[in-house]
């Protein structure tokens, strides 16, 4: 349900983009150039650009990528890592289709802080990071204590909000253009874990009469 959710808020947040809907375009603009101007007056060009270049979606699922070949390597669970795999990929996959669909330009900030490229809705950045950690939540469950999830939990939200506030403020996306992202990683993400889940349930279900079934 979560992921079905977060795609449903994902195509009315679309719609209203493509619709130019006034109020939300006027909130995106009112925090698109604050934001740029507060980073340029802290000095955060060279952290966020660093930021930037770390959270490139490559690096993202390639370092997912390791750590999934790993823990399938571990606890041999290969659909639950396949399901994470395909989740993260879809995501990088889809996201340019959809910029390009959308065709939303990038902010348009005096004295950016970072030129570039292409479109804006929805951050590419911003999805694939957020798919790319939820996949990991979802290859390292199985192996990691409470207190190891409790911390993937934590750094991955971290990871994913630290992204979002580096694309706006570099000024590169609008506010609704990374939340846009995140919605997307986020259902495509959510629909893996369900899938996992939904085989655990079968599995169970389909146990013969007196075999006993795993904790």
């Amino acid at each position: 349900m979560a992921g079905l959710a977060a795609l449903l808020a994902f195509a009315l947040l679309t719609v209203a983009v493509l619709a130019a809907w006034a109020a939300l375009i006027a909130a995106d603009r009112e925090v698109s150039t604050p934001a740029m101007r507060f980073a340029d007056d802290a000095g955060l060009r060279g952290l966020l650009v660093a930021w930037q270049a770390a959270s490139m979606p490559s690096c993202a699922h390639g370092a997912l990528t390791v750590i999934a070949a790993l823990a399938w390597w571990w606890h041999r669970q290969t659909r639950r890592v396949l399901l994470a795999l395909a989740a993260a990929y879809l995501t990088w996959w889809l996201t340019p289709i959809l910029k390009n669909a959308v065709d939303r330009p990038r902010p348009q900030v005096p004295d950016p802080l970072w030129g570039i490229g292409g479109y804006s809705f929805p951050s590419g950045h911003a999805s694939n990071v957020t798919a790319a950690a939820l996949a990991l939540g979802i290859v390292l469950w199985p192996v990691l204590p409470a207190s190891g999830r409790r911390w993937v939990a934590a750094g991955g939200g971290a990871v994913v909000v630290l992204t979002c506030a580096d694309r706006v403020l570099l000024g590169v996306h609008y506010l609704t253009d990374v939340l846009a992202g995140v919605l997307l990683g986020a259902g495509i993400g959510c629909l893996a874990l369900a899938g996992t889940r939904f085989h655990r349930i079968t599995n169970r279900e389909a146990l013969p009469a007196g075999i006993p079934r795993a904790a």
